[in-house]
């Protein structure tokens, strides 16, 4: 059997990290598949570095380390964003990820070697449709205003959510899902209009002037918190 990527070379293959109920593909600079009790939760999360035509800039890999301790796992992998065209260091970069039995947090850090343009920087989440597309979510805002709505069921041309700090929401009957975005200001796409079959949250608005510059000395950091709450426990 032939196998086609959409590039060059074939993605790394993934190391499967479990606790308890808990378990996630583990990509380096992305975890994928994150699931509960084989349900799945979220489609993946990754540190995301564009250029200043949208294009992906590929990390290259400086050390990585995967901890299992008492409490749970830890993951750190840091890398270097390289120039396309002169293979110079732009940025370094750390996408680290702690593990517990019912949380995952997830922080990406990115130094400035040299000014730089891009479009985006930051964490990014992708969300899968089933158990979401058109269930009901609570979605925190920066200003810490809270809206009650709904997943979109039709494909949504525009953004359904804006400036979001937290959503909450049910993707099974037995299970509550809280991710509590910082850092950044995030708000959501329906990736059904480009035929991925996934929501995706980002960081930036895209009505925020776009590519825009990240100064030498800079540092930024996001952090993602993931926390699944089980209703028949009375959390």
């Amino acid at each position: 059997m032939q196998w086609l990527y959409g590039t060059g070379q074939p993605p790394a293959l993934p190391r499967r990290v479990v606790l308890g109920r808990l378990g996630f593909d583990w990509y380096g600079e992305a975890i994928r598949a994150l699931s509960w009790d084989g349900h799945e939760l979220v489609r993946a999360v990754s540190l995301v570095v564009r250029d200043e035509d949208w294009g992906s800039y590929a990390p290259k890999v400086v050390d990585s380390k995967l901890r299992h301790g008492s409490k749970g796992w830890e993951i750190e992998h840091f890398c270097r964003i390289e120039d396309h065209l002169d293979g110079s260091a732009l940025l370094d970069s750390r996408f680290s990820v702690r593990v517990e039995a019912q949380s995952v947090v997830v922080e990406a850090v990115l130094d400035a070697r040299r000014r730089i343009s891009t479009c985006r920087a930051g964490i990014t989440v992708l969300h899968p449709l089933q158990g979401v597309v058109g269930a009901p979510v609570s979605v925190t805002h920066a200003d810490g205003t809270v809206s009650e709505s709904r997943f979109p069921e039709l494909i949504s041309p525009c953004q359904p959510f804006f400036s979001i700090r937290t959503l909450r929401h049910a993707p099974a009957e037995d299970i509550e899902l809280r991710l509590h975005f910082e850092g950044d200001v995030f708000e959501m796409e329906d990736q059904r209009n480009w035929s991925d079959a996934s929501f995706k949250t980002y960081n930036r608005p895209l009505a925020w002037p776009t590519p825009y510059a990240i100064e030498a000395g800079d540092r930024i950091e996001q952090r993602l918190t993931i926390e699944i709450i089980e209703r028949s426990s009375g959390r």
